[in-house]
């Protein structure tokens, strides 16, 4: 059967749309007016959105901070695209495992961060990784497991806790550029009233409290399988590639995904690079962790009714799925736990459900039983069918949610090797992060979850 040129420009037009553009057309709906012009409109205003990044010098000790800065830039340069000006010291050795280099100048630099020196604009944001006492700036505070965003003009908290591993400084980044965009963008004015931020060891407790900030995690699961290997998929090997293994080749990461990179991808996926287009989704995130030493076990087909889990497959699985349909029929008791984030519909991108099974307390196929899939990007649709005749839609998607979903899913997965709290779900979104709600189980116990001990310490 021969598909008609229409049909061949449809799928093509709506593989290079950007997920975070699409945004702007759904909040403005004039841009419909203007036809052809519409997406290029959006890439001009994108392009008018300029991040600096200051880091002072506790950049040089701290391993949250360090985090925080290379995610700041991977996030940022998707939706700032003026560009994300870097002020860092001259040579700070890298604390990350990044194995091209160990100059985390010469990192941020391979990941897309310009110079400040360079700089032409004098319209910028800026973002101050750190205690800045200058109150004209945004300020992240970040530690192992806390992560606090103070708007300028606003009172500075102290953050207790240490800062020698990465999770806090990775959410922290993802909360700060995601709501300044979401602000400078003109999708929510009221963000910057107040202070903000959470705790991922007990979210349900002030992020700036000493009790809310938890341990240095000493174990973790050996296997994984993360289905969906989408801008959730991607976070999630981000996420994983900063954690510091002893040995990475004790752990082995099973990648399931049949999809390729599309150019419509750069703006959401973490690990998605121009230069990567039409390479398969499984083979992008393998080389990512691959080259961290960690093993990974390829499955180029979709996840269906048919698909079971085999007796030497892993027994916890993250979902990075984009479908109800497909939610439904995880099977939830072949695995120890499942663990998956949903994101918000439309214009609520920065929305996220996640969800821990059997810690919920009914398996997938009843807990989304009467869920349906609604398009969500009406406005889409009508300018694709003004163009070509065929009209469609895509999800919206962000790289800064996903990679903050990424942190509560790994932030599960942690607790439960560490005796950390056990939730049932949380649910948030970026912009109004202070009124999660999440359910507490109590704490995982020992027997049921003794990982391998493999951070350094």
């Amino acid at each position: 059967m021969f598909l008609s040129w229409k049909k061949i420009m449809n799928m093509r037009d709506r593989d290079s749309i950007s997920r975070l553009a699409v945004a702007f057309l759904e909040h403005d709906p004039e841009l419909i007016k203007l036809g052809n012009s519409a997406f290029t409109v959006i890439e001009e205003r994108l392009r008018s959105y300029v991040l600096v990044i200051r880091c002072g010098e506790r950049i040089k000790t701290s391993v949250s901070d360090q985090a925080a800065l290379l995610t700041a830039i991977n996030v940022g340069k998707r939706c700032f695209k003026g560009g994300v000006y870097v002020q860092i010291s001259d040579k700070v050795k890298s604390l990350l495992p990044w194995p091209e280099y160990n100059d985390l100048n010469v990192i941020a630099q391979s990941l897309g961060a310009l110079n400040f020196k360079d700089i032409g604009s004098t319209n910028y944001t800026e973002l101050w990784i750190g205690a800045s006492s200058d109150k004209n700036t945004w300020r992240l505070l970040t530690n192992n497991w806390s992560c606090g965003v103070i708007p300028p003009n606003i009172e500075l908290v102290e953050l207790p806790g240490e800062n020698n591993f990465p999770l806090g400084g990775i959410a922290g980044a993802a909360l700060a550029v995601g709501t300044i965009f979401l602000k400078v963008a003109g999708f929510d004015y009221s963000i910057g009233s107040e202070r903000y931020g959470i705790s991922l060891w007990r979210p349900n407790q002030l992020w700036f409290e000493p009790s809310a900030q938890g341990p240095t995690p000493e174990s973790f699961t050996s296997s994984l399988w993360l289905l969906g290997l989408g801008h959730l998929g991607q976070a999630y090997s981000w996420v994983i590639g900063f954690l510091p293994f002893k040995n990475p080749n004790e752990m082995l990461i099973k990648l399931q995904d049949d999809d390729r990179l599309v150019k419509g991808n750069y703006d959401s996926g973490m690990l998605s690079e121009p230069n990567l287009e039409n390479n398969y989704k499984t083979r992008v995130v393998a080389a990512w962790l691959e080259a961290r030493g960690i093993s990974t076990k390829i499955v180029e087909r979709r996840y269906d009714a048919f698909y079971c889990r085999q007796e030497d497959d892993p027994e916890i699985l993250l979902g990075g799925l984009d479908t109800i349909a497909v939610r439904k029929i995880l099977k939830s008791e072949e695995f120890k736990l499942i663990l998956d984030c949903g994101l918000g519909a439309g214009l609520n991108f920065d929305m996220i459900r996640f969800n821990a099974f059997p810690n919920i307390g009914r398996p997938p196929s009843e807990l989304w039983k009467n869920a349906k899939e609604i398009a969500t990007t009406p406005n889409l649709k009508t300018l694709s069918q003004k163009l070509v005749g065929c009209g469609f839609t895509v999800g919206i998607a962000s790289a800064f949610t996903g990679c903050f979903s990424a942190c509560i899913m790994v932030s599960e997965l942690l607790r439960s090797y560490n005796q950390g709290l056990k939730l049932s779900h949380m649910y948030l979104s970026l912009r109004e992060i202070s009124n999660h709600d999440c359910g507490i189980l109590g704490h995982y116990n020992t027997e049921a979850f003794s990982g391998m001990t493999l951070f350094t310490t």
